[in-house]
């Protein structure tokens, strides 16, 4: 299970190869400060129950199977990580100046 302490520790990000089940791969991420950093593992996830809205939040029960590195996956993440990242530069730089 993923864990996060002040934006650090393991999250999931994606959700890539949707069946007409509802399962689908994720990866979970070593992160800094919410960013994604290193790939650790990929699951493919069986919801097993409805997603419910809490009050500080969302709870859902499933089960997840270890599968290979979804590297499409990966670098999908790491495009749009960058793509982020180069235009926050380009605006603090801009704003600076």
């Amino acid at each position: 299970m993923p864990h996060l302490h002040n934006g650090t520790g393991t999250k999931y990000f994606g959700k890539r190869d949707v069946d007409i089940r509802g399962t689908y791969v994720t990866t979970e991420w070593l992160t800094v400060w919410q960013l994604p950093i290193l790939p650790i593992r990929s699951l493919r996830v069986y919801p097993m129950t409805e997603q419910l809205v809490t009050g500080h939040g969302t709870e859902q029960h499933f089960h997840a199977e270890r599968v290979p590195l979804n590297w499409r996956q990966i670098l999908n993440i790491y495009a749009v990580e960058v793509t982020c990242l180069a235009i926050a530069w380009v605006l603090f730089k801009r704003y600076m100046s």
